[in-house]
C-alpha cells in the first residue's frame, strides 16, 4: 500500500509521463512516434503508464483501464487546493490524459466499475453544451442531429466527481 508521499509522487511522475507521451504523439520532431501513438493512442497511453496503472490497479482495487480513469481525475486536483469534491467532464478527462475526447467512449465500464466502488459519482449536466445549443436552436440542432447526441453518447452530458469517502480514504493514506 502506498503512503501519501508516494501516492503524490506517483501522480507527479504519471503528470510527467503523460507530458512526455503528449510531446511524442503532437510534436512536430517525433513524426514517425506520432504516427504509430495515432494507430492506437489508448494503448500507447496505457503502455506508458504501465507502472503508475498497476500502482494504482493495486491500492484501490480496480481494473488497470479504471485506474487510468482514476488517474485522469487525480490529476484534475493536483492544481487545486488539495483533495476535496471536483466536477470534471469528459472533456477535461481527455484533455488531462493527451486524449480525444471520443476515446473516452470506450471506457463505459470503468466509468460503473469506479462507481460501484464508491470512488466516483456520477451525475447528469444539467446544461451540456448539445442541449443548451438545441434549446436556443432546435431547427438547427434537428438539422444536424444534435438533438440526438445525448442519447447516442450519454459521456458528455455526465460530469464526475470523488465520493466524501474516498476523498477521506485518501486523506488518509
Amino acid at each position: 500500500m502506498l503512503t501519501l508521499t508516494e501516492f503524490w509522487q506517483l501522480l507527479e511522475k504519471a503528470g510527467d509521463r503523460i507530458g512526455r507521451y503528449s510531446c511524442l504523439r503532437y510534436g512536430p520532431e517525433n513524426e514517425k512516434e506520432s504516427a504509430r501513438i495515432e494507430q492506437h493512442p489508448l494503448q500507447a497511453l496505457e503502455a506508458h503508464l504501465e507502472e503508475e496503472l498497476e500502482l494504482l490497479s493495486i491500492q484501490f482495487s480496480i481494473s488497470k483501464q479504471s485506474a487510468l480513469v482514476l488517474l485522469a481525475l487525480l490529476l484534475t486536483w493536483m492544481s487545486t487546493d488539495g483533495i476535496d469534491h471536483y466536477l470534471v467532464n469528459a472533456e477535461r478527462l481527455a484533455s488531462v490524459l493527451s486524449l480525444d475526447a471520443l476515446d473516452l467512449i470506450n471506457f463505459g465500464d470503468e466509468f460503473a466499475e469506479l462507481q460501484e466502488k464508491e470512488i466516483i459519482k456520477i451525475s447528469d449536466l444539467p446544461l451540456s453544451f448539445v442541449n443548451t445549443l438545441c434549446r436556443i436552436d432546435p431547427i438547427f440542432a434537428d438539422y444536424n442531429g444534435l438533438n440526438e447526441m445525448p442519447s447516442r453518447c450519454p459521456l458528455f452530458s455526465w460530469r464526475f466527481e470523488l465520493t466524501q469517502d474516498f476523498c477521506e480514504k485518501l486523506k488518509s493514506l
